[in-house]
C-alpha cells in the first residue's frame, strides 16, 4: 500500500501516511494497521501525517476510531507533524484537542 508505511522503532509503532486518506482506502489501512498491531510489541502509536494532502470524513473517523482503540489498551497515540490541510480539517471539525498532536520528531523524543 503506497499510502502507508509501517515501522517499529523505539518501542513505538510508526504509521507514515502519504497522499489522501479517504473512504477508498480506509478499509485497507485498517486491515494493515490491525495486522501490525497484532504482530508488533509497542508502547505507543505514532501517526505521521506530514505528507497527507487530504482527508475526508471517513479518514477522520478512521483516526478517531484508532485513537479510541489505542486509548482502550492503555497505550498512547500521537499525531506527528500533521500537514496544514490536516490541521485545518481537525480544527474545522473541532477535534484538535481530541488528539495529542506533536509538531516535530524532537517533541516525540522528549516524551
Amino acid at each position: 500500500m503506497d499510502s502507508l508505511r509501517i515501522e517499529n522503532k523505539d518501542n513505538a509503532l510508526h504509521l507514515v501516511f502519504s497522499g489522501e486518506i479517504t473512504l477508498e482506502i480506509t478499509t485497507d489501512l485498517k486491515k494493515a494497521i490491525e495486522k501490525a498491531m497484532a504482530d508488533e510489541t509497542f508502547d505507543a502509536l505514532v501517526a505521521d501525517l506530514a505528507q497527507v494532502t487530504f482527508m475526508d470524513s471517513s479518514g477522520i473517523g478512521f483516526l478517531v476510531a484508532l485513537n479510541t482503540k489505542i486509548m482502550g489498551t492503555g497505550k498512547k497515540m500521537y499525531l506527528l507533524s500533521p500537514s496544514t490541510q490536516v490541521r485545518k480539517t481537525f480544527e474545522l471539525v473541532q477535534l484538535s484537542n481530541f488528539f495529542t498532536i506533536l509538531d516535530s520528531e524532537e517533541d516525540l523524543l522528549q516524551l
